[in-house]
């Protein structure tokens, strides 16, 4: 033994390995089987996880919508409706509304399947048959006309109705009743009459006549079987007014209604060539052209349009009644034209003291000769011409108009001696006149009549203008 494992020991020394039957290349048992149980409970810990079951859709609508809505008699909403969580196989959708049959119906959903449901809901309805005296009466039932009796209505759902039975001239009469899908019910009523007679006549005879918007014939005429109550009755007639009136009538009642009616007014629009012209009617003013009187009783009417500077014009017409009359007047000029040229330039025209106008200057300025004035709306005749221009002697003449010339004058001004302007020389002298220019010699004035004074500027102490609106130098 003690050789064996001296061996061991050489070998181990000359490899630089353990043998095999060393105790430190071995491993313990124990961590072994620790190791392999550790493992299998992991293993048996991991649970198999469960496979997701695909869901299926179901869209449901109907007609009408808003019927309630049970999937395996659970309340799931109200159509329209979509519901997405249903596992596939078959389910029961029942639809439920307040007047119709309830609705079943087995569908099968397939996995992730989508399917429609699309139904029409059947009305539930009763029977009713009801009758009136006089027959003929309305039938009607929540503001929904039924029909005329006698009638057999199968429109109803079942439940308590209120039945309204109307007939004009006959008060309406109401009946409460109960209907069931199994057994028709009879309604019948006696209606009360509620109405009156009008005895209607107009002037002129004629007229249309029309009780609470009905056509009830022509004046003169009666008119029975209206509804107790207020009535409006319309009276018309081409040409008039029409005229309405409120009448109140009690059963069994009869009015008697006599109307005269109104003739329409007149339209006249005058108008004028050229337009401004005065207008009168009946030799009353009323305006200018173009002019509208939209309120002219028919008749015979007077126009007469005049204007300045044209003839006037009248005519008579004849207006009828709901007529629209147009009447153009055309003018003819009575005047002529004044071709006027003066000197100075810058001279006013007045006539009458109207103002006519103004002569402009002239192209040659040394000349003082304005250009010509052209002056038209002067009727035929004599004329006097006021010219007038400041520091120029007022001028008045006599011209004659003729119709349709032109007459051409020609008007020189004298102008006045006004003297405006002061000069006060260095030596004392002092100078009066009507002030001309300022210029490179000196100031310029007239002195006297027709004579022209320069005075040198150098010799000038004081100088400006007499006006009183003038500021002194």
């Amino acid at each position: 033994m003690r050789l064996k494992n001296q061996s061991s020991a050489s070998e181990s020394a000359t490899t630089g390995r353990l043998p095999l039957n060393d105790p430190a290349h071995r491993k313990p048992f124990g961590l072994t089987v620790l190791c392999v149980m550790t493992a299998l409970l992991a293993l048996a810990g991991k649970r198999a996880e469960p496979v997701a079951t695909p869901a299926a859709e179901l869209q449901i609508i109907s007609v009408p919508d808003g019927a309630r809505v049970l999937i395996n008699r659970v309340e799931r909403g109200a159509t329209p409706l979509t519901v997405s969580d249903l596992p596939p196989g078959e389910h029961l959708v029942t639809l439920i509304k307040r007047g119709y049959r309830d609705h079943y119906e087995t569908v099968v959903l397939g996995a992730n399947g989508r399917r429609m449901l699309d139904v029409t809901l059947e009305p539930r309805v009763a029977m009713l048959i009801a009758h009136s005296i006089p027959r003929g009466a309305t039938v009607s039932a929540g503001g929904v006309d039924l029909g005329v009796t006698p009638i057999l209505i199968n429109s109803l759902v079942p439940g308590t109705h209120r039945i309204r039975f109307s007939l004009p001239g006959f008060q309406p009469t109401e009946r409460e009743v109960i209907v069931s899908e199994r057994t028709p019910v009879k309604v019948a009523v006696e209606l009360r009459s509620d109405s009156a007679t009008l005895t209607l006549a107009s002037d002129p005879p004629g007229a249309a006549v029309a009780v609470n918007g009905i056509p009830r014939g022509t004046t003169p005429c009666v008119v029975e079987r209206i509804p107790e109550g207020e009535a409006v009755v319309d009276l018309s007639a081409e040409g008039f007014i029409t005229v309405s009136q409120t009448v109140k009538l009690a059963a069994g009642e009869t009015q008697t209604l006599n109307v005269t009616l109104s003739p329409k007014p007149a339209r006249l629009v005058v108008t004028s060539r050229p337009p401004g012209a005065r207008v009168y009617v009946n030799n009353e003013r009323r305006g200018d052209t173009p002019l509208t009187l939209p309120e002219l009783a028919p008749g015979t009417y007077r126009v007469r349009v005049e204007q300045d500077g044209y003839d006037p014009l009248a005519r008579t017409l004849e207006l009828v009644r709901a007529s629209d009359t147009i009447e153009e007047f055309g003018l003819t000029s009575n005047t002529g034209l004044i071709q006027l040229t003066t000197t100075p330039a810058d001279v006013e025209v007045f006539v009458a003291g109207k103002t006519l106008g103004k002569t402009k200057t002239g192209p040659d300025e040394t000349t003082n000769l304005s250009n010509p004035l052209l002056i038209g709306g002067l009727s035929v005749g004599t004329h006097a011409l006021k010219l007038v221009r400041k520091g120029w002697a007022e001028k008045t003449i006599e011209i004659t108009v003729k119709r349709g010339e032109t007459l051409t004058r020609h008007v020189a001004l004298d102008r006045l001696f006004i003297p405006d302007y002061e000069v006060i020389t260095v030596s004392g002298t002092v100078y009066r006149g009507v002030f001309d220019a300022i210029t490179e010699l000196g100031v310029c004035m007239e002195t006297a009549p027709g004579v022209m004074t320069v005075i040198p500027i150098k010799d000038i102490r004081k100088r400006g203008s007499l006006r009183d609106d003038a500021p002194k130098e």
